[in-house]
């Protein structure tokens, strides 16, 4: 995560200083960057954050963003789900082994 940590440090400054075009180049890397690294917590932030107001998107752009990111966290949201499930089963598996 190297990259990411030396892009927020520099998109942290653009921030302050309002440079929004600069902070939206900053972020859309970053953005591509936690996708290509699969790093779900930080593809939702960067994604909720490309949502802002001063972000230099389109609106057709921040759709799409919007759309990806409700789809990962759908995903998310499932892979949790059934995590949890098949935790449950192997549980109750368990106590049935011992129980008999």
């Amino acid at each position: 995560m190297f990259t990411y940590s030396i892009l927020s440090r520099v998109s942290q400054e653009y921030r302050r200083e309002r440079w929004w075009s600069l902070l939206t180049s900053v972020l859309t890397t970053a953005l591509r960057s936690a996708y290509l690294l699969a790093s779900v917590q930080d593809y939702i932030t960067l994604s909720l954050e490309m949502l802002a107001q001063e972000i230099c998107r389109s609106n057709e752009t921040k759709t799409r963003i919007q759309v990806d990111l409700l789809n990962v966290i759908c995903v998310s949201a499932t892979k949790f789900y059934v995590n949890t499930i098949a935790h449950y089963l192997k549980l109750n598996q368990l106590v049935r082994q011992l129980i008999s």
